[in-house]
């Protein structure tokens, strides 16, 4: 006998933490209480990942090849007009729901991207909620779409403000704050000094938004103070040859060791010193959570959210955006004190391992709003 479905997961995003977070959602999913499918569109590197997963009652992958995310709209003689994408994802979801009813729609990430599965949810007048990841401004087509989703989830208090006042009614916004899980990452502060102690490192995707050139740039000035200073870049994207093309103008490409993707962070973080985020667009990326459960203390850029995990001067430092004199100058202060190094991870480790980050209350709090979405007990 078929089980029902109860809600249907769909991503449409390209790469990155959104994606990882939705994965790492389905792999602790409730599958007896809430049976669940997945329909992606993303990237066939990141769909096959899909196929690990245990639990989903089916899944659907849509895998599209390339490095970027299609179109939906493109112009023609002036006129807007939906791509073959846009109507690919559209007929396709349709038929997805038609053939389940009574499935509420999930949605990770931006509405945007999923235009598309709206409108046809709206066709059945199906129950949408959307899990907002980024901190991004609200499209008008977005906007004039909101009323046909029910709910929505935010990572911060700082971000159910953002978006409130781009419309959305705050009675319909959640806060859930990321997880992360402790099992991975050591239960105790290192007993010795790494030999790479003057090292930092980021975490993340090498785009322009991730800002990973103010690192670098950063890292010049540090190295004038600490000449054996290094830094590590763990990720990969389009950007990178423009950070390495930057490294060798200063000076400094034997000080910037790029590491690509992987699949071990933890082990990568406990061989550094400091964990930078010097994104200028971003939600709460999980590379801080990273950070702070490796006993790291931080150096994060002063995005909105950011207040909410990391504590300026107890467990980092929380320095403008586009500064990368703020940046080495707190750089150096860690570097030279290994005592505010060692006090500031401690206190990261602790906010970490309290309830609001655990992955059950993630999970309960991700229940709880679908359940109400789906007018469930």
């Amino acid at each position: 006998m078929k089980t029902p479905v109860k809600v249907i997961f769909f991503e449409a995003g390209f790469a990155g933490g959104s994606v990882n977070r939705l994965l790492t959602v389905l792999q602790r999913w409730d599958h007896a209480d809430l049976p669940c499918a997945v329909v992606t569109f993303f990237n066939k590197k990141k769909a096959a990942q899909l196929l690990t997963l245990g639990g989903p009652v089916w899944h659907r992958t849509f895998a599209f090849q390339g490095d970027s995310q299609p179109d939906l709209f493109r112009k023609y003689a002036g006129i807007l007009l939906p791509t073959m994408h846009f109507l690919t994802y559209f007929f396709r979801s349709f038929v997805i729901l038609m053939k389940n009813p009574g499935a509420l729609v999930y949605i990770n990430n931006t509405p945007y991207a999923h235009l598309p599965l709206i409108l046809a949810a709206a066709a059945f007048r199906r129950k949408v909620i959307c899990h907002l990841r980024s901190m991004n401004s609200l499209t008008r087509l977005e906007k004039l779409l909101l009323g046909y989703i029910a709910g929505f989830i935010v990572l911060s208090n700082a971000h159910k403000s953002h978006y409130a006042l781009q419309g959305i009614a705050e009675e319909k916004i959640k806060i859930v704050y990321d997880s992360i899980d402790l099992s991975r990452f050591p239960a105790k502060p290192p007993n010795t000094i790494s030999e790479a102690s003057p090292t930092a490192v980021v975490v993340g995707s090498l785009f322009y938004l991730k800002g990973q050139d103010i690192c670098i740039k950063a890292l010049a000035l540090v190295k004038k103070v600490k000449p054996d200073a290094r830094l590590f870049l763990v990720g990969e994207g389009y950007y990178e040859e423009k950070l390495r093309s930057l490294a060798r103008e200063l000076g400094i490409e034997q000080n910037v060791i790029f590491f690509g993707f992987s699949e071990k962070v933890n082990e990568v973080l406990s061989e550094c010193a400091i964990g930078i985020l010097s994104s200028r667009k971003e939600a709460i990326p999980n590379c801080v959570h990273e950070y702070m459960a490796s006993f790291l203390p931080v150096i994060v850029s002063d995005l909105p959210g950011m207040s909410e995990l990391v504590v300026d001067r107890e467990s980092g430092f929380i320095v403008p955006q586009e500064s990368p004199e703020e940046l080495a100058k707190h750089w150096i202060e860690l570097l030279d004190d290994e005592s505010m190094r060692h006090r500031m991870g401690m206190r990261g480790a602790q906010i970490v391992r309290e309830e609001r980050f655990s992955p059950e209350q993630e999970m309960r709090q991700i229940s709880a709003a679908i359940k109400a979405g789906r007018n469930l007990p």
